[in-house]
């Protein structure tokens, strides 16, 4: 999913005052794929992002950049090595 925002995932639920645990029983996934989504590691499903919306009582737009948010944020060493593994080797 591009421009999915993870930090907003670790800065609601301390808000709430869960643990990565607590948000993962309350998702029933692990605490390990939360921790992955916060890191930037990996990105929740659809339908886990429409949930984590619910449980924090935000819109699903929170969970994500707009393209002049894209724009304006300098890509990481992880995002581009993400990004690699996304497009694969190409042509060889």
């Amino acid at each position: 999913m591009e421009g999915f925002q993870h930090e907003k995932v670790k800065e609601l639920r301390e808000q709430k005052q869960f643990t990565q645990k607590k948000l993962g029983a309350l998702l029933g996934i692990s605490d390990r794929a939360v921790s992955k989504w916060e890191t930037g590691l990996s990105e929740p499903s659809g339908q886990n992002l429409v949930r984590l919306a619910q449980i924090f009582g935000v819109p699903v737009e929170t969970f994500l950049r707009t393209k002049s948010e894209e724009e304006a944020t300098p890509i990481s060493g992880m995002e581009s090595i993400k990004e690699l593994y996304r497009q694969g080797r190409g042509p060889s």
